[in-house]
């Protein structure tokens, strides 16, 4: 497949347990942050956030990194309140690129254990945007934040923070409304994040238009590129492409129906390098944890296109 300067999206639709060729046999070396919850690096920037408003509950990182949470542990919690499914999940992209010189490179990036990318989009010049920038982070929105009972906030919080119910402050509770209010208004449609234009102008509207994809109940949304050379290094070793990534995840506030044991994944893969990449290839990759980790087996369903993971002994170890 040919990767030119055209955007593509690949949806994902499933529990998140997800199992792909790009699974490599290594230890777990995951660096985790040093703070919990609804982090900030400078004021109103926010670095991670969950989708939980099914029966899942599941951390994602503005700067591409899911499924982990903040002590470095299962970040894919289901159902909801329980145990951990998944203990990290990625994207990731590779090509040809063309070196200049006739010749092509192999080139891979996108997130496993490590991180290829880094938080913000692509410029029209060709540049990364700041990762320090205010509107270079992770953004959660809910339709309904202003009609929330205290106990479902609370529930959010004491998730947010990694607490007890018992334990969430008055503070914590405050910070999840005004958060989801900040992202509501300030909403970057301009930079990709979909929202349903009511009035038909073409830009967002807080007043009048909705944020969000498929009339969701939650969706979280933040962009990537893969500019940073040290961290491209890092991931498998490649220079950079030159590849935005923009991902929405959403989810619906039916917990106790089949919609409700899903979370919607779609990602927009930008080609912003000037060059077209040939023979692209994309997977998602999930090191999925079931109980005790050592057990755990992975299949796939080549007819339904879905990748599965399951105890392999009769008693989870």
């Amino acid at each position: 497949m040919k990767f030119t300067k055209i955007v593509f999206n690949i949806s994902l639709i499933g529990a998140l347990l997800f199992a792909t060729s790009l699974m490599a046999e290594q230890e777990k070396s995951v660096v985790p942050a040093p703070a919990l919850s609804l982090s900030k690096i400078t004021s109103g920037q926010i670095t991670r956030t969950l989708s939980n408003i099914s029966n899942w509950s599941y951390w994602m990182n503005y700067n591409g990194m899911s499924g982990i949470n903040p002590n470095g542990n299962s970040g894919g919690i289901y159902p909801r309140g329980t145990a951990g499914a998944i203990f990290q999940d990625g994207f990731v992209w590779g090509g040809k690129v063309p070196t200049g010189d006739g010749n092509y490179e192999i080139r891979v990036g996108g997130q496993t254990y490590n991180v290829g990318t880094t938080p913000g989009w692509i410029n029209a010049d060709g540049t990364a945007a700041s990762p320090s920038d205010p509107r270079a982070r992770i953004y959660r929105i809910r339709p309904d934040y202003k009609t929330l009972t205290h106990a479902m906030v609370v529930q959010e919080a004491a998730e947010a923070n990694m607490v007890k119910a018992a334990d969430v402050t008055e503070a914590m509770t405050a910070e999840i409304i005004a958060q989801y209010e900040t992202d509501w208004n300030e909403w970057p449609a301009d930079l990709g994040a979909p929202f349903i234009d009511i009035d038909g102008d073409g830009e967002y509207d807080p007043d009048v238009d909705q944020a969000g994809y498929a009339d969701a109940d939650q969706v979280v949304w933040f962009v990537c590129n893969d500019l940073d050379r040290t961290n491209a290094l890092g991931f498998y070793g490649s220079e950079p492409i030159g590849i935005e990534l923009q991902v929405t995840a959403w989810a619906y506030a039916q917990p106790n129906a089949r919609l409700g044991q899903i979370i919607f994944k779609q990602y927009k893969i930008i080609n912003k390098s000037g060059k077209d990449i040939e023979e692209t290839y994309v997977a998602q990759w999930c090191d999925p944890d079931l109980g005790e980790a050592s057990d755990d087996l992975c299949g796939c369903d080549t007819t339904l296109g879905m990748g599965y993971a399951y105890n392999g002994m009769d008693t989870d170890a």
